[in-house]
């Protein structure tokens, strides 16, 4: 750490400032409670608080060094107390008497209030220590919490890409399943699905997680993943989205819609034989991206198993992203499945209760 007197100009400035002012108090002592002349005045308070002020900034080295345990700390704040305090006299009773060597009356008086002056030194010496622990402390404090900062940022990133590490082969493992089966039934339909998969992966696996895009992207994204499933499905699958043009440049982390565009087709599209739809609609509500994807599903059809991973994985995300609980809300009914979001396109609603 450097001098925090010297940390910048700012803090040499009112350093120099504190001195001057206790200049000005000295000699308003000297010549009010003393009867000193004016100029020996000057001179006895110049020297005394040059000399301490140029003295105190290597205190701050006693400070970041002094041992830890008790003992070792009280002897070297004590050592550095008598050398500094000692130092002090020395040099500024030498160079005074020097200066008034010929002035009878004022060495006497330099002489009779020594002792006076190094109870002041010890004052000094006590204000300036406790001033160094304080500011070392605030910004032993400060560093902490920047470097836990830091570490919940990596953390964060760490988790970020370890959900993305589920979405991609989660869907990729499903997506080669499909063009397994239509391999044996319908080779047409698998060429035509490898495409559509390679023109997807292409996109997706390209992106950061951590990072936003566009309203519009996301919907392109997505298109392109639904596109994959209805050459599958055909017209049991039917897909409609629905947002104005102004909503096309809002804001979104990368592949946020897709896991519900999987999870819309594993539970509505799969098990049923009628067509289900799936829709997708957006707009603006105050500060935020209000997203709505609903999808129809057969209520008689047997449940799929499933481990949840898609909605799992967008409410941890949700929450590393934006710091919030409040965003994703999931509603179900006889024969749809709402999801909604809530995505801030503030700075200043994250990590606001909503």
């Amino acid at each position: 750490m450097s001098n925090p007197f010297f940390d910048n100009a700012i803090s040499g400035v009112r350093y120099a400032l504190f001195w001057a002012v206790l200049t000005v108090v000295h000699v308003l002592v000297l010549i009010g409670n003393y009867q000193v002349s004016v100029f020996p005045a000057v001179m006895d308070a110049l020297v005394f608080n040059i000399l301490f002020s140029v003295l105190a900034p290597s205190l701050w080295f006693v400070v970041q060094f002094s041992p830890k345990d008790f003992l070792g700390l009280a002897s070297t704040l004590l050592a550095a107390c008598m050398v500094t305090v000692g130092v002090w006299l020395w040099l500024s009773s030498g160079l005074l008497s020097f200066i008034f060597a010929d002035s009878l009356h004022y060495i006497l008086f330099l002489d009779e209030s020594m002792f006076a002056r190094g109870i002041q030194g010890v004052f000094f010496y006590a204000v300036c220590i406790l001033v160094f622990y304080v500011i070392f402390y605030l910004k032993k404090y400060k560093e902490k919490i920047e470097q836990e900062g830091r570490v919940q940022q990596l953390l964060k990133e760490a988790e970020l890409e370890r959900l993305k590490a589920q979405i991609n082969p989660h869907f990729i493992f499903n997506s080669l399943n499909s063009v397994n089966v239509l391999t044996m039934v319908n080779p047409e339909q698998a060429q035509e699905m490898v495409i559509l998969l390679s023109d997807f992966l292409r996109h997706s696996l390209g992106q950061n997680i951590q990072e936003e895009t566009s309203l519009e992207k996301e919907m392109e994204n997505v298109s392109r993943y639904l596109a994959i499933e209805k050459v599958r499905f055909g017209k049991v699958l039917e897909f409609e989205s629905e947002f104005g043009e102004e909503l096309k440049e809002c804001r979104l982390p990368n592949m946020l819609l897709q896991p519900l565009a999987e999870n819309a087709v594993k539970y509505g599209v799969y098990e049923s034989t009628d067509p289900v739809s799936i829709r997708i609609g957006a707009r603006k509500e105050g500060e935020f991206l209000s997203l709505r994807i609903q999808n129809t599903f057969d209520p008689e059809a047997k449940p799929r198993k499933g481990k949840g991973i898609g909605l799992k994985n967008l409410r941890e995300r949700l929450r590393l992203i934006y710091g919030r609980d409040d965003l994703l809300r999931i509603q179900k009914y006889e024969r749809r499945f709402v999801v909604d979001l809530l995505i801030p396109q503030s700075k200043e609603i994250v990590h606001e209760a909503h």
